[in-house]
């Protein structure tokens, strides 16, 4: 009698192995799919016939619909109630018959039914995998782009003293377009765009678009940003943690990283820690946040300092509030093992090594 009920909820095996490998969550029944799934032959049965009656009357039973709210944090520090994101956790009951009704769902449409959705299950959040599928499509653009610059349908720039060409850069599903003006130009890459979305059904999104005009005038980016339908942006602007436009020479432009070397300590308590897990954290965590700013520009000292002086504070159990006391000179712990220090390597060290590499 269960044998149809299990194909319509998990089509193959491989899907019904998969409701049982989610973590164990605290639920308002106290039944994990784990669990069901493993002792399927002994309640198997008792959930079909909760199914089929709530198939002959349209209700559940109230304990079955009850839910937990819990707050996830939206940030690392939350402080009010818009920090947090609530979220439901519900019981397995109810997932199950939420489940039968999406493979039944139809839309509605000026109050005529269409045709019952086909509901396909795809890569999971964060499987590994999607990241190489991402970069098939991408490379698409990248060709295209190749392309059209090769034909003269879409003029680059050229970097100085005889460097490369660029007409584009880049990163995960971000991309930066570099080109000539002309009015011409802009539109054809509007078009190169056009025909990327229909060969790959994924979207341009309008709402990020945006255009950057360099020794234009003001006038001439507006109306062209409207017949193209996007966002006149602003230098400077951050892409992948960096500010393009800005000197960022300056500390004002990396008051970004000291934030989150801050951020990261608010999530750990410096007292709870042994001193080998402050150790390891200083030369995993500490020591590679700024990675990718290190090796654009030399850092300013001040800044250097600031976040030496973060690391040292937490390395000694200490905090912004209140410092611990140091029984040896932090130049001392910074040098190798074999030179009778710790091998936590300076951020100004490794800042020029970036630089040379």
């Amino acid at each position: 009698m269960t044998t149809p009920f299990l194909k319509q909820l998990f089509p193959s095996k491989k899907e019904k192995q998969r409701c049982g490998n989610a973590r164990p969550t605290r639920v308002p029944d106290g039944f994990t799919f784990s669990f069901i799934k493993k002792q399927w032959d002994t309640i198997g049965g008792d959930i079909f016939l909760a199914i089929k009656e709530f198939e002959k009357t349209g209700k559940i039973d109230r304990g079955s619909n009850s839910s937990f709210i819990i707050l996830v944090p939206k940030i690392t520090d939350p402080n009010t109630l818009d920090d947090f994101r609530p979220v439901s956790l519900t019981g397995c009951l109810y997932k199950i018959i939420s489940k039968v009704l999406a493979k039944r769902a139809s839309i509605i449409v000026n109050g005529s039914t269409t045709k019952e959705l086909s509901l396909e299950k795809g890569i999971q959040q964060g499987d590994p995998f999607s990241l190489f599928l991402f970069i098939l499509p991408a490379e698409g653009l990248n060709i295209a782009l190749e392309e059209a610059t090769n034909h003269c349908i879409f003029k680059s720039i050229s970097l100085p003293n005889n460097g490369p060409t660029v007409s584009h850069l880049q990163y995960a599903d971000d991309a930066i377009f570099l080109g000539e003006w002309p009015i011409q130009n802009v539109k054809n890459l509007i078009r190169i765009l056009c025909c990327y979305e229909l060969a790959s059904i994924l979207k341009v999104s309008i709402t990020k678009r945006k255009l950057f005009g360099l020794g234009i005038n003001n006038l001439e980016i507006e109306l062209l940003s409207r017949s193209i339908q996007c966002f006149i942006g602003n230098l400077p602007f951050v892409y992948l943690g960096m500010h393009v436009g800005a000197t960022i020479s300056r500390i004002s432009q990396w008051i970004g990283l000291i934030a989150k070397f801050q951020a990261k300590l608010s999530k750990w308590k410096p007292s709870m820690l042994l001193f080998v897990s402050r150790l390891t954290l200083c030369k995993a965590v500490l020591g590679s946040l700024g990675t990718f700013l290190f090796s654009l520009d030399n850092a300013p000292i001040k800044v250097l300092n600031n976040l030496e002086k973060i690391r040292r504070c937490f390395f000694w159990g200490g905090s912004s509030e209140k410092s611990k006391l140091a029984w040896i000179g932090w130049e001392k712990v910074l040098l190798k093992q074999e030179n009778g220090g710790l091998s936590i390597c300076s951020l100004k060290a490794y800042n020029l090594a970036l630089l040379v590499k």
